[in-house]
């Protein structure tokens, strides 16, 4: 989700989930994400994930192995701070906030001409 409001953009995501028999693993961890910022003003979110799961008993012996992995990229407006970026991670779900410069005044299509007298 893409939120714009009038000082910042704010992306949510809510990363891919996967649930096995014995447990439910919500999003990522932030140590599995990472947020960049390209020259061309461009946002990139990527993550990678590898989970291994072992289980046996002493008649068998279990092994489940997953790992998948994102790459997005976002075009960011030119009025984008580039240098404040910030992202956050609560519970699996990445919110990045994007500050906006504010933007520039109108210039006045009136000008007064001062005369001079010869």
């Amino acid at each position: 989700m893409i939120d714009f409001d009038l000082s910042s953009i704010i992306l949510v995501s809510d990363p891919p989930f996967s649930c096995s028999a014995n447990n439910c693993n919500v999003g990522l961890s932030k140590q599995e994400v990472k947020v960049q910022v390209e020259e061309g003003h461009v946002l990139q979110i990527s993550g990678e994930r590898k989970k291994e799961e072992t289980s046996s008993t002493d008649r068998w012996h279990r092994v489940e192995r997953s790992q998948g992995s994102f790459l997005r990229r976002f075009r960011l407006p030119e009025n984008a701070k580039l240098e404040e970026v910030k992202a956050a991670m609560e519970n699996g779900v990445l919110t990045v906030t994007v500050p906006k410069a504010a933007p520039p005044e109108p210039k006045s299509a009136v000008r007064t001409i001062d005369i001079s007298s010869d």
